[in-house]
C-alpha cells in the first residue's frame, strides 16, 4: 500500500516490499489467514535481510487490526477476509491474539536490531466503515455520509495502539511511524473529497493517498537521519 507512494516521495533510495499477502511480519507465531495462505515464512525475510548488501532500513508494514476478533471495514463485513478470521495456528500457550502478536512483533523486531538494522513500525492507517466509491459525487442520488468520528477510529485502533506502545518501550531505538495525524484532525477525516479519494477501498490507499502518507514518513526518516549525523 506504501510502496507507491514511496517510490514517488524518495527517489533516491530503492524500496522493495517483501512479504506474504494477508501475513504479518512475526517470528515464532504461525497463523492461518483469511486466504487460506499459512502465514509461516517471516525467518526467510530475515533470513534476506541478514544477506550481504541488504537494505539497512526496514519499515514493518501491515495489516494493522490482526488481533481483532470483530471486523469492521465495509470490504470485510459479511465476508470472509476480515480480521475475525485471522487464526494463531501456534504460538505462546494461553496467550490472546493481541498478546500472541506483540510477542511475535518482538521477535522479528528482536532479530532486526541484532543485525544493526534502522527499524521503523508503520501503524496502519483507519478501516472505513463504507465503501469510498459511494461517497463520490454523482450526477444522481446522494452520496453516503464518508465522514468518520475520531472517536470511532480512536476505539477501533486502541488494539494496535497499546501493540506499538508495549514494543517501542521495549525498543526504544525503534521509531514509530503514525499516520493518523496526517489524515485525521482531532474531529475525524473525509478520505474521500470532490475530485478524489485517499482510500482505493476500505482500508487501502489510493495512490494519492499513498503519496499523502509516504512524504510524511519519508521525512521522519529523514530527519531522523540528519540527526544522526550531527556531531
Amino acid at each position: 500500500m506504501l510502496l507507491a507512494g514511496l517510490a514517488t516521495a524518495d527517489p533516491g533510495r530503492v524500496w522493495l516490499a517483501a512479504g506474504s499477502n494477508g501475513c504479518p511480519p512475526v517470528l515464532g507465531i504461525v497463523a492461518d489467514n483469511a486466504f487460506g495462505v499459512r502465514c509461516d515464512r517471516a525467518r526467510e525475510i530475515i533470513d534476506y535481510l541478514n544477506a550481504p548488501g541488504a537494505p539497512r532500513l526496514v519499515v514493518l508494514s501491515f495489516f494493522g487490526y490482526y488481533a481483532e476478533t470483530t471486523d469492521f471495514a465495509a470490504d470485510h463485513i459479511g465476508s470472509a477476509f476480515g480480521p475475525s478470521h485471522f487464526r494463531l495456528l501456534s504460538g505462546p500457550p494461553g496467550r490472546s491474539k493481541r498478546d500472541s502478536l506483540a510477542i511475535g512483533l518482538g521477535n522479528t523486531i528482536s532479530m532486526l536490531v541484532a543485525q544493526s538494522k534502522k527499524i521503523i513500525l508503520a501503524m496502519d492507517v483507519p478501516e472505513l466503515p463504507f465503501l469510498p466509491g459511494d461517497c463520490l459525487r454523482r450526477p444522481f442520488g446522494r452520496p453516503v455520509d464518508c465522514h468518520v468520528d475520531r472517536s470511532v477510529i480512536d476505539r477501533r485502533q486502541q488494539g494496535m495502539r497499546e501493540i506499538a506502545s508495549r514494543l517501542h518501550r521495549e525498543f526504544p531505538e525503534m521509531g514509530v511511524f503514525d499516520p493518523l495525524p496526517v489524515l485525521s484532525d482531532d474531529r475525524g477525516f473525509d478520505p474521500v473529497h470532490e475530485d478524489y479519494s485517499l482510500y482505493r477501498d476500505s482500508h487501502h490507499l489510493s495512490v494519492k493517498g499513498s503519496e499523502k502518507v509516504a512524504r510524511a514518513l519519508v521525512d521522519m526518516i529523514n530527519t531522523s537521519e540528519d540527526s544522526a549525523a550531527e556531531p
